[in-house]
């Protein structure tokens, strides 16, 4: 599989780039929404986003992989993350080094790329090949940017090793 990152800002990206270097299996594109989804089979995008625009019933421990029938540019398919919301937990507990992906971040990307795969196996002829992660869209705080791109990494990674 194929993965692009998405942002609308240059600062975002780079985080991502730094993160990802080196690694052919992304493609980074500037920008929001239709802009970056061409060639794309699914987008991830956080709960709340997705749910509200294309349905189905949020799910604290699954993602969920939604059809688009919106005719608004994005791809075919969305994939609703699991429904949690992101942020650092201040004073309880140790924060992860910068250097390290947060567990709880790589638990969510796990769970989107399993249930990519799971669609897939079921819906052989509409498989996802190129899957967009859009930056904005997951509401991954600034301040998280590089314990999600190092998240995102390790999980595809992990995945793509269980697999």
């Amino acid at each position: 599989m194929r993965y692009v990152i998405a942002a609308a800002q240059e600062h975002v990206l780079s985080v991502w780039r730094s993160v990802l270097a080196g690694n052919g299996q992304f493609d980074l594109r500037r920008g929001y929404g239709p802009e970056t989804a061409a060639g794309c089979d699914a987008e991830v995008m956080a709960a709340p986003l997705a749910h509200d625009l294309y349905g189905g019933k949020p799910s604290p421990t699954r993602a969920q992989v939604l059809v688009n029938e919106r005719g608004d540019g994005l791809p075919p398919l969305i994939v609703a993350m699991p429904a949690v919301l992101l942020q650092r937990q201040a004073g309880t507990r140790a924060e992860p080094p910068e250097r390290e992906p947060d567990s709880g971040l790589q638990n969510l990307m796990l769970r989107c790329l399993e249930a990519v795969d799971e669609f897939n196996a079921q819906n052989p002829g509409r498989a996802v090949a190129v899957l967009e992660f859009a930056i904005d869209g997951m509401m991954i705080p600034d301040s998280m940017q590089e314990q999600a791109a190092r998240a995102t990494l390790k999980a595809i990674q992990a995945f793509g090793n269980a697999s």
